[in-house]
């Protein structure tokens, strides 16, 4: 199995994968990225051992995934702390950080599913909001974040009073929805936020 340590944004991902390439041939066994990834190169000596026997006994149902999210997340911020001193303001890997994980369908805990924590430092979040999606240079939440107070405006009558019968259009205000979506930055900033 190969698991990636994959970091975007401040965010670390630890993946599973097979060899699709090379089937008889032995895996990757870690792969990073990002600035924080150049950093975990240098030091992969004192976390790597330790995070392949927790991933190893996640695998087997040994300690469950929280166990796992939390050590990745004491990682970013052990390597947030590294780049900071380091690089003090031009620091690209941030004190947050997201840990996403997906059951394999061979899990001892049952096949499939997943989950999502967010992290501030090394303490889990109790509010989280949904995982950051870009799709062609657009962020998704941002657009709905912008159009939802439109849309619950729009429903608010028909919750309060509801048709009858018939199909009612949402009299949405499209200037204001426009307004919104005008607002939003349609470029990173200097810091890549």
């Amino acid at each position: 199995m190969t698991y990636s340590l994959d970091n975007f944004e401040g965010t670390f991902r630890a993946r599973r994968h097979t060899n699709t390439t090379n089937p008889g041939g032995q895996p990757t066994r870690l792969v990073l990225a990002g600035s924080g990834g150049q950093f975990l190169s240098t030091c992969m000596e004192q976390w790597q051992r330790p995070l392949l026997s927790l991933l190893k006994d996640n695998d087997r149902g040994r300690v469950d995934d929280f166990a796992v999210a939390d050590w990745l997340a004491a990682l970013n911020h052990r390597t947030y702390l590294a780049m900071e001193r380091r690089f003090g303001l031009n620091n690209t890997v941030g004190p947050r950080s997201i840990v996403i994980w997906r059951r394999g369908p061979d899990a001892p805990r049952g096949g499939g599913g997943g989950g999502v924590q967010f992290y501030t430092g090394k303490r889990r979040d109790t509010e989280t909001p949904g995982v950051p999606s870009i799709v062609r240079g657009l962020d998704i939440m941002a657009i709905g974040d912008a159009m939802l107070p439109v849309f619950r405006d729009a429903t608010r009558p028909f919750l309060d009073n509801p048709p009858a019968t018939g199909r009612h259009p949402l009299p949405l205000d499209h200037d204001e929805i426009d307004r919104r979506l005008a607002a939003l930055p349609d470029q990173p900033d200097e810091r890549l936020r």
